[in-house]
């Protein structure tokens, strides 16, 4: 079916198809733009380079490890842990927990070493056993810290760039305009004839020339 080229636009088909041209066009350039919108920079809490440290044994772990330790936690302790802070003073007491060691005054009383030392590992030498005893000691080590057992070390990383937004820009805008228009050629070509100008190839460099 060859057309008039002059008298195209009268045909319904060659007007649905450039309707459906624009339309594509328009579609693509705002699917590029949403991609670029993505991967614009912005600032996230690092879980795996944000850490937690535990007075008094200096003990760090990663937010992420702290997470990882309170999944492996059996359900039948029923700690209901909910929030981060929750979690961290968690593990921060039983790190105080693991650390104590105390040895015998002349009284008979368990002391403390000098500033109420705490180890990470275990001393099996004067190493608190009673459940009662290491509860009220480790209500003491707590008492020395007002501020928490724990001090969050926030680290923030950076996703995305403006140079990746960039480049989706100009690569993806780029690729819609000539793939698209190179389509809507080729069927206006196949279906009334009408030869190749590469009219939207002369635009697209007058832009770029000005």
């Amino acid at each position: 079916m060859k057309l008039n080229q002059n008298n195209l636009e009268g045909n319904i088909l060659f007007r649905f198809i450039k309707v459906a041209y624009i339309t594509a066009f328009l579609l693509l350039v705002a699917i590029v733009g949403i991609a670029a919108w993505i991967y614009k920079p912005y600032d996230y809490l690092d879980d795996s380079r944000s850490y937690i440290t535990c007075f008094p044994s200096n003990k760090t772990l990663t937010y992420d490890a702290v997470d990882e330790y309170i999944r492996k936690i059996p359900n039948s302790y029923n700690l209901n842990l909910i929030n981060f802070t929750e979690k961290a003073n968690y593990i921060c007491e039983e790190e105080i927990g693991r650390g104590l060691k105390y040895r015998y005054g002349k009284e008979g009383t368990a002391r403390f070493y000098e500033k109420a030392e705490v180890y990470s590992d275990f001393d099996k030498e004067w190493f608190i056993n009673n459940n009662e005893n290491r509860g009220i000691i480790i209500s003491n080590v707590k008492a020395q810290y007002p501020g928490g057992i724990y001090s969050p070390n926030v680290v923030n990383s950076t996703n995305g760039s403006w140079q990746t937004v960039f480049w989706i820009l100009v690569l993806g805008l780029s690729g819609v305009y000539v793939s698209v228009s190179l389509i809507y050629e080729t069927l206006l070509y196949v279906i009334f004839g009408k030869t190749y100008t590469l009219e939207w190839l002369n635009r697209a460099w007058k832009v770029l020339k000005k």
